[in-house]
C-alpha cells in the first residue's frame, strides 16, 4: 500500500461530520426534499445537505488541523503528502455522502491492515472520534448530530482494527449502528446511513437525550494502552528491543575481537557506564527490587538496554530462575557492549506505544547468511564504508543514525513498564533545547575529552572526527569510584588509573555544568530583606539533573554570616549522625523530582511512578532563582553569603537501601572490598562567596 492511504483511518471519521446536516445546511438554506416512486419524500443527499464541496472541504481540512497537532496520532501520518491525502479524501467523502463517484478505494479492512500492524488500535481509534466530535462543535453543529456521527464512526470500528465482531447481532456491530457499506461493495449506495431526526416533540437539544446518546461513544471505559497487545508485537515486552536473528553470534568485546583492530576505542569503552551497564550496583539494587514487587517480566525492561546483545540472543539471566550473576555468560557482564551499538539497524521510535523512543526502541541485527551459509558479520557506523574496512572481520554499513542523538535516545528514555510514563526523559529534554537547533547532538559532548566538551557546549561548533572517543562519560562518578576499587582489588592498576581518569572527567563535567550569581534584594527601606541566587545550566544539552531526577540529588548548600561570625541563614547540610545521618536537612531547596503512583501518593521506586507531583529541573541554558530571606537586626554591618551548588548520585539510605539488596553472586565485599556501605561522594559543582551591606539601594523589583 502506498504511503498516500496511511491516514486514511484518520480522514474516514472526518467525513463522518457530515452527517450533522444542520451543522452546515443551516448556513445555506432548509435541506432540500425529493419524492421517491411511491409519492413518499425523502431526504436529499447528506452531500446536498451538507452544502456540496465547500462543507466537505471546511470539514476535513479543519479536522487534520487537529489530528496532525496531535502526538498520540500524528506519527501514522510521518512521510505522507497531505495535499493529495486531503484531495483523496475529498473525493472518497464525496462519494460517501451521496455526490458524484470520483473515489477509487480498497475494502477497509485491507486499506488498514498495515495500520494495525504498526500498533493502529481502539486507543487511536478513539483519539479519532474525540477529534471528530471536537471538530463538529467548532462548526456548530448540534450535540444530538454529533452523537449521530459518532455513532456512525463506531459502526466502523471492528473493520477498520481487523477485528471480528463480538456479540453483534446480524447487520450490527457492537456500536448498534449499521455498519456502514465499503465503497468497493457498492459504487451505487452511499456509504453512510441517513440521518434520522430526533423524534417529533422532543427538544432536539435536551441534555438527557444527548447525554444518553453520548454515553456510549465519548465516554467508553478508559483504557490507555493495550497491553496484550503489546506483548504479542514485542517479543520481550516491555522492553521494545527487536532482533533479527539470521543465525550470526554477537561478539564480546575482547582482544581476540574488537581490541584487536580498534585498541583505543576498546580501552575507552572499558570502565565506561557502558561496559559497567549489568555490574552497576545501584541498577542492580534496582532490578532486585523490582522484580519482588512486580515479577520477573519487569527484566526485560531492564535487561533490554542494560545488557541487550545477551537478551534477545538468550545469552542473559535464565528466566524462571533467580537472578544469579555467577552464572552470566562474558556477553551479559559486558552490558552495553561494541556490538550492542554497531549492530542497531534502525530504530522503531515513533512503532511504540507512546510513539516516542523508548524502552529500548531498536532493531539489532549482527549479521546476516551469504549464499553458502557462512555468517557475515554487519557493522553499522557513522562513516563510509571503504576497501578493507572491518578487516574481513566484518563488513561495514554506513548509518547516518550513528551520528544523530536518536541513537541513544532509545535507552535514555525509561517509560513506566505499563503506563509509559516518562520517568526518565533525557532525549525530549534535548529534543526541545536549543542545543537540538543548532544540531549539537549527544555524541558531540559524552563521546569527547572535558575541553572538546566545553567547546561544542559553548560555541555549539561540532567537534571533529578525530575529536571523538567512546568515553560516554557524563556526571556518574560515584561509579567510577566503584570501578577503581574492583580493579584494584583484581590488581589490574591499568584498569584502575583508567577508572580515575574517567572520574576525573565526570567531576570536571560536573563542575563545568553549572554557575550560579549571587544578589542582595534591599527593600523600600534601603534595607536587606531577601538573597537571590540564579542557578545555571551552563552547559548540558538536557535538564540539570537528567535521568532518574527522583533519585538524583542536586542541592544548594548556603550559610550567611554577619561581621562577628553569627550565623542568620544555613540550610543544605548533611546530617553527619543521629537516625538521620547521610541526608540532608529539612530545608534544604534541591532540584529534582517527586514521583506518584497510581493512588496519587509519593512514591520513590521506578516501577511505581506514572508522573510527577514535582519536577524541579533546569533545562538547557535556562534558570532556575531560589531567594532566602534574611533574618538579622538590620544595622548597617556586612553579610558574607556562600553558596555551594552540590551533586550526589541519591541520597544516603536510598543507596544504602539498594547496595544492600544485591542478587545472588554479587558480593560488595568480593567484588569492591566493601565491609559496609560507603558515605557517597559528594561533588561541589560551584562554591561562591559575596559580601555585602545590609543597608542598600532599593532593588526594582523586590520579589
Amino acid at each position: 500500500m502506498s504511503k498516500k492511504r496511511i491516514g486514511f483511518v484518520l480522514c474516514l471519521s472526518a467525513g463522518l461530520a457530515a452527517t450533522a446536516v444542520s451543522g452546515f445546511a443551516g448556513k445555506s438554506g432548509a435541506p432540500k426534499q425529493t419524492s421517491d416512486p411511491a409519492g413518499q419524500e425523502q431526504a436529499a443527499s447528506l452531500y446536498e445537505q451538507l452544502g456540496g464541496a465547500a462543507a466537505i472541504d471546511a470539514a476535513v481540512d479543519l479536522f487534520y488541523q487537529k489530528v496532525l497537532a496531535d502526538s498520540r496520532v500524528n506519527g501514522f501520518f510521518q512521510g505522507v503528502d497531505m495535499n493529495r491525502q486531503r484531495a483523496m479524501q475529498k473525493a472518497f467523502l464525496t462519494f460517501a455522502f451521496g455526490g458524484p463517484n470520483n473515489y477509487k478505494g480498497r475494502d477497509l479492512r485491507a486499506a488498514h491492515a498495515h495500520l494495525v500492524a504498526r500498533g493502529l488500535n481502539d486507543s487511536h481509534f478513539d483519539v479519532i472520534v474525540e477529534h471528530l466530535g471536537a471538530t463538529l462543535k467548532e462548526l456548530g453543529v448540534k450535540d444530538e448530530l454529533i452523537a449521530h456521527a459518532a455513532k456512525v464512526a463506531n459502526s466502523v470500528r471492528n473493520d477498520i482494527l481487523g477485528k471480528n465482531p463480538v456479540d453483534a447481532k446480524p447487520g450490527q456491530n457492537d456500536s448498534g449502528a449499521k455498519p456502514a457499506q465499503n465503497p468497493t461493495q457498492s459504487q451505487t449506495a452511499p456509504l453512510l446511513p441517513p440521518y434520522t431526526p430526533p423524534t417529533p416533540g422532543v427538544v432536539s437539544n435536551n441534555p438527557n437525550e444527548v447525554d444518553k446518546e453520548l454515553a456510549n461513544v465519548w465516554s467508553q471505559p478508559y483504557s490507555r494502552y493495550d497491553q496484550e497487545y503489546l506483548k504479542k508485537k514485542y517479543k520481550f515486552y516491555p522492553s521494545n528491543i527487536a532482533f533479527e536473528d539470521n543465525g550470526v553470534p554477537f561478539e564480546t568485546p575482547s582482544v581476540f575481537t574488537c581490541a584487536g583492530c580498534h585498541p583505543q576505542q576498546y580501552e575507552d569503552w572499558q570502565g565506561s557506564m557502558h561496559a559497567q551497564a549489568f555490574r552497576d550496583p545501584i541498577y542492580l539494587g534496582e532490578l532486585t527490587l523490582a522484580i519482588k514487587a512486580v515479577g520477573e517480566g519487569i527484566r526485560n525492561q531492564c535487561e533490554g538496554c542494560h545488557t541487550a546483545a545477551a537478551t534477545v540472543s538468550g545469552q542473559g539471566p535464565k528466566r524462571g530462575e533467580s537472578l544469579d550473576m555467577s552464572k552470566l555468560t562474558d556477553l551479559a557482564k559486558s552490558g552495553v557492549s561494541c556490538d550492542v551499538c554497531h549492530s542497531i539497524k534502525q530504530h522503531t521510535h515513533w512503532e511504540t506505544a507512546s510513539h516516542e523512543p523508548e524502552n529500548a526502541s531498536y532493531v539489532l541485527s549482527p549479521g546476516y547468511k551469504d549464499a553458502k551459509g557462512n555468517n557475515v558479520r554487519t557493522k553499522y557506523g557513522p562513516f563510509a564504508n571503504y576497501d578493507g574496512c572491518g578487516g574481513g572481520f566484518h563488513e561495514c554499513v554506513e548509518s547516518p543514525l550513528h551520528l544523530r542523538a536518536e541513537l541513544c535516545a532509545g535507552c535514555h528514555q525509561v517509560f513506566h513498564y505499563e503506563e509509559h510514563f516518562p520517568i526518565e526523559h533525557t532525549y525530549n529534554e534535548w529534543k526541545k533545547s536549543i542545543y537540538a537547533v543548532k544540531g549539537i547532538q549527544c555524541q558531540d559532548c559524552h563521546m569527547v575529552d572535558i575541553e572538546t566538551h566545553k567547546r561544542a557546549a559553548d560555541t555549539f561548533q561540532k567537534p571533529t572526527r578525530q575529536e571523538y572517543r567512546h568515553y560516554f562519560n557524563g556526571a556518574n562518578f560515584t561509579m567510577y569510584f566503584l570501578e577503581e576499587l574492583r580493579a584494584k582489588k583484581m590488581g589490574d592498576e591499568k584498569l584502575a588509573a583508567n577508572a580515575k581518569n574517567k572520574f576525573d572527567m565526570a567531576v570536571a563535567r560536573l563542575q563545568a555544568a553549572a554557575d550560579i550569581d549571587i544578589t542582595p534584594i534591599y527593600d523600600a527601606k534601603g534595607e536587606l530583606s531577601k538573597i537571590k541566587v540564579r542557578v545555571h545550566n551552563k552547559r548540558c544539552g538536557h535538564s540539570l539533573p537528567t535521568s532518574l531526577t527522583n533519585i538524583r540529588q542536586m542541592w544548594l548548600e548556603v550559610i550567611a554570616t554577619d561581621e562577628k561570625g553569627n550565623v542568620e541563614i544555613r540550610s543544605g547540610f548533611i546530617h553527619k549522625s543521629g537516625p538521620k545521618k547521610g541526608s540532608l536537612d529539612e530545608n534544604t531547596y534541591i532540584f529534582n523530582s517527586d514521583g506518584m503512583n497510581k493512588h496519587m501518593q509519593f512514591a520513590l521506586d521506578p516501577w511505581e511512578i506514572v508522573t510527577f507531583s514535582r519536577h524541579d529541573v533546569i533545562p538547557p541554558k535556562g534558570y532556575r532563582d531560589v531567594y532566602y530571606t534574611t533574618m538579622g537586626d538590620h544595622r548597617t554591618h556586612k553579610v558574607t553569603f556562600r553558596a555551594k551548588l552540590r551533586w550526589r548520585t541519591a541520597d544516603q539510605k536510598v543507596a544504602e537501601k539498594l547496595l544492600t539488596n544485591q542478587p545472588k553472586g554479587f558480593d560488595l565485599k568480593e567484588i569492591y572490598g566493601l565491609t559496609e556501605v560507603p558515605e557517597l561522594p559528594v561533588v561541589d559543582m560551584v562554591d561562591k562567596t559575596v559580601t555585602f551591606s545590609t543597608k542598600g539601594t532599593p532593588s526594582a523589583v523586590d520579589h
